[in-house]
């Protein structure tokens, strides 16, 4: 019969220590419940679809030249340089030359051409329809490349029978706002509330790929953003001298809802990085300091948070978060990788009371605002929405990669 498999995997946030952490400071890098979906259909014939609605993108190759490209693997998984260049031709002979999009549809092409032929037509021979439904923007430091990698990982190991639903923990989650319409139009089925969270083992096995797959994107990428996607929650991090990452996980921080504004500015990562070792180099003495207490503001959270969990007054916990909301975004300013659409979305939110930081690199990108449990956030959202901005209302620390039941 034609069975139907349904992934998904959250983005994620700094919420404090970005730019500090290239230094060996501490970073806290929570899940943010916004996902990436990847349903997939089996098929009896001999074609795949792949479908990125996000992206306009719909393609179709056939069995034959995806099992071409998985004999180019070796055994452990790594691809051939007759494989790579297979895969590149493969990624960019559909590529529509005057999309906007394009080198996005050409990266998401990639992964998936990569990742299938790994994971999917090593076991199997037969055709599938694949589409991607997602409410994560693309390139706004959310680390939605990441969520995709994850998700596709899981649905191939799905697929493939080796993500067993029954080892795993089940978790209530409802799909995330506009998914379950996108995903009837596309596909006729719905999601129910109900998930697997794979087990710890099918976990390490998603992280692994998913961090293959980060690599055709980012190069040498840090780990962070698909370690968060496949376990959820929070972890903390810092770098060690070797260049590696110490990485904690924060099991279950609390859930704290925020709101998610995506400036739509573009931004060089590269070149902000670079600004603020321009600005250590000619003033240590100045900007040591600022390193030093971005660190210490990602630890004075962490044991907020466990203060939290001990059923400390909730209150008080919650307005020590916020103000160290205000702090950072102080200090990211002082290192100069604020921006005035940055401020203006801490402006808009301050007049409602609100506490807003920065995510990420700056310099545009996304703000996050800490919410007050049971605030309304009406009026507030539509003044973002006026002043230009994307609004998203969710919350951090929720779970990583699931497996949904498709109906």
């Amino acid at each position: 019969g034609e069975r139907t498999f349904c992934v998904s995997a959250p983005g994620k946030v700094i919420l404090h220590g970005e730019h500090a952490v290239v230094y060996g400071k501490t970073a806290l890098a929570t899940s943010v419940n916004l996902r990436c979906y990847v349903f997939l259909k089996e098929l009896c014939g001999e074609e795949i679809t792949l479908d990125l609605p996000d992206l306009d993108v719909r393609e179709r190759w056939t069995v034959e030249q995806l099992k071409a490209l998985a004999g180019s693997f070796t055994e452990d998984g790594a691809i051939s340089a007759e494989g790579g260049v297979l895969l590149e031709q493969m990624a960019v002979e559909t590529i529509d030359q005057s999309s906007s999009q394009e080198e996005t549809s050409y990266l998401a092409k990639k992964i998936f051409l990569y990742l299938s032929a790994a994971l999917y037509f090593q076991q199997k021979a037969s055709g599938f329809r694949l589409c991607v439904c997602s409410s994560l923007p693309f390139a706004s430091g959310l680390g939605s490349s990441a969520a995709y990698c994850v998700a596709l990982s899981g649905a191939f190991l799905a697929a493939t029978g080796r993500l067993d639903r029954r080892n795993g923990r089940e978790v209530e989650l409802s799909p995330s706002p506009g998914i379950q319409e996108q995903m009837r139009s596309l596909t006729t089925s719905t999601l129910s509330t109900a998930c697997v969270s794979p087990s710890d083992s099918c976990r390490e096995e998603i992280c692994r790929w998913a961090f293959e797959g980060e690599k055709l994107v980012h190069g040498t990428p840090s780990g962070v953003d698909n370690t968060v996607a496949t376990h959820g929650g929070a972890i903390s991090f810092h770098r060690t001298a070797d260049k590696g990452n110490c990485v904690r996980h924060i099991e279950r921080p609390p859930q704290l809802k925020v709101l998610v504004v995506n400036t739509k500015v573009p931004r060089s990562t590269k070149r902000l990085v670079a600004d603020v070792r321009q600005r250590l180099e000619q003033m240590p003495a100045v900007i040591k300091p600022i390193l030093n207490s971005i660190d210490a503001v990602a630890k004075e959270c962490e044991s907020s948070w466990t203060e939290l969990e001990e059923g400390c007054d909730l209150q008080a916990v919650h307005q020590r978060l916020e103000s160290l909301f205000d702090i950072n975004q102080h200090l990211l300013a002082a290192l100069g990788v604020s921006h005035c659409a940055i401020e203006e979305v801490c402006r808009i939110t301050s007049t409602a009371g609100l506490h807003s930081k920065l995510t990420g690199a700056g310099g545009g990108g996304c703000v996050l605002t800490l919410c007050p449990p049971g605030c309304d956030l009406t009026v507030t959202t539509e003044k973002i929405v006026q002043a230009g901005f994307e609004v998203y209302e969710t919350c951090l620390g929720g779970p990583g990669v699931l497996m949904h039941t498709v109906t």
